[in-house]
């Protein structure tokens, strides 16, 4: 009996051991279960983030894509801007050349028909100079023969009149009178011969006013017609340089805009 006693003892003890290993062995597959359903939340919770960064991901690699797209379109821009800058800035440059040039020979025209013109005037100054020298020249040799005509008529009738000193009184007031009407006479052809030199010189002079006045003239219209060219050529010089200075500007902006 006490065997089966000491036997008893013994199951009960073991079973006592069972129940409490069972326990802990329950316990363990609780915690074990409950671990298990952590790391089955904890799963799918990475599963959810992986989903939501392999999105993320996705669009940022399509938002990379428009932007080197967009890049790329920026990059094709500013070229095709900048050979079309290239492009207005050679022809405002070679329309600028041509406007210079045509300028230029123009003002070199002006420059030879105002020198043709000048020499034109001189010739005509020395032709009126030689005309009116001659015509003087030939007033002077027929003042001069009238003189000398008077001298000799008035020698002649002084020897009539001492020839005649014998005669009556009548005859000698008919020479007298005769020799106050010829001095009259020629005091009267003398005055017209010098009005005539007057008037030729008054006209000579008056016709190289004319001209000089002329000459001043045109002068006066090279000099303002000049000074409109440098105007226009001054003008086209701004406009390029605003040309190009747009063209920099545009650069400017548009480099701002890729890199921001």
């Amino acid at each position: 009996v006490e065997e089966l006693q000491e036997e008893v003892a013994e199951l009960k003890e073991k079973l006592k051991h069972s129940e409490d290993a069972s326990a802990a062995e329950v316990e363990r597959y609780s915690a074990a279960c409950a671990r298990l359903a952590e790391v089955e939340r904890e799963y799918e919770e990475m599963k959810l983030t992986l989903k939501n960064t392999q999105g993320l991901s996705k669009q940022s690699s399509e938002k990379l894509q428009e932007s080197e797209n967009f890049a790329l379109r920026i990059k094709q821009q500013l070229e095709e801007l900048e050979r079309e800058k290239n492009a207005k800035i050679q022809e405002m440059a070679a329309e600028h050349k041509a406007h210079r040039e045509r300028l230029e020979q123009h003002i070199e025209n002006m420059e030879k028909a105002r020198q043709e013109q000048i020499e034109e005037l001189e010739r005509q100054r020395h032709e009126m100079e030689e005309i009116y020298r001659k015509r003087l020249e030939d007033a002077e040799k027929k003042l001069d023969e009238a003189k000398e005509m008077h001298r000799s008529q008035s020698a002649l009738l002084e020897v009539a009149m001492k020839e005649k000193e014998s005669a009556p009184k009548r005859e000698l007031e008919r020479m007298q009178k005769a020799k106050e009407e010829f001095e009259v006479l020629h005091k009267e052809q003398e005055e017209k011969l010098n009005r005539k030199d007057n008037a030729v010189m008054v006209a000579s002079l008056q016709d190289m006013s004319a001209l000089l006045e002329n000459e001043a003239k045109k002068r006066e219209e090279l000099s303002e017609e000049r000074k409109k060219w440098m105007e226009q050529l001054n003008e086209k010089e701004r406009e390029l340089e605003e040309a190009r200075s747009s063209s920099e500007g545009e650069e400017k902006v548009w480099f701002c805009i890729f890199y921001k």
